[in-house]
């Protein structure tokens, strides 16, 4: 690249970025962009849709403390729960955590270092491989969203996207809904619905560049 392309500093491509909104585009040189025939440059966003871009917010992919709405149900069912899901997260557990849901009350000093030591043996259930067997879930109702990325052969972050809402999916009382989408197009830009924090990426490729 060229001198003028490495003095692009962070915040000079941030904004670079930003203004795509307004039809600019993003290329590999200044040089380039001046011999660069109008009619074939593609812009990172169109100002209307966000059609082609890939949204993955933290709480999609990962469980947390915070998003267990009934931590008592939550416990009893990895404690004493007999379907076939809780027996499997069960067999998942460090047995110190196994041996202290046993006697887990919210009034212990100790529950919030439980339920987090519990956050952490799940979160790398869900960061493994599938959790979905037909006969472990043969009697949980599935979202259309679940039922769409089953249908996909997903990896990495879209396949901890599967884990997750396989796991809401069992215990809807117990873990709130998270949204893998925090962008909308709104009024010609991208703007936050304020749901969270995460990842958006484009699918499209630019070369050297990748837009996060």
């Amino acid at each position: 690249m060229s001198n003028n392309a490495n003095q692009l500093s962070r915040r000079a491509f941030g904004v670079l970025a930003t203004s795509a909104a307004a039809g600019c585009s993003l290329l590999g040189t200044r040089s380039a962009w001046a011999q660069r025939d109008p009619r074939s440059v593609l812009p990172l966003f169109d100002g209307k849709t966000l059609d082609g871009w890939i949204q993955i917010e933290n709480d999609a992919t990962s469980l947390s403390v915070g998003a267990i709405t009934d931590q008592a149900a939550f416990v009893g069912k990895l404690t004493n729960g007999t379907d076939a899901v809780s027996l499997f997260l069960r067999s998942r557990l460090e047995d110190l955590v196994k041996a202290d849901l046993a006697t887990y009350s919210a009034t212990n000093p100790n529950a919030k270092i439980l339920l987090a030591a519990v956050v952490k043996d799940v979160n790398q259930v869900i960061r493994g491989s599938s959790i979905f067997d037909v006969a472990r879930f043969s009697s949980v109702a599935l979202r259309p969203e679940t039922e769409q990325l089953l249908q996909q052969d997903v990896h990495g972050l879209q396949l901890a996207r599967l884990n997750m809402l396989l796991l809401e999916d069992v215990y809807p009382a117990e873990l709130a809904k998270s949204s893998a989408t925090g962008w909308v197009a709104k009024d010609g830009v991208i703007a936050s619905k304020g749901v969270g924090r995460g990842v958006m990426y484009t699918a499209n490729d630019y070369g050297r560049y990748r837009l996060m």
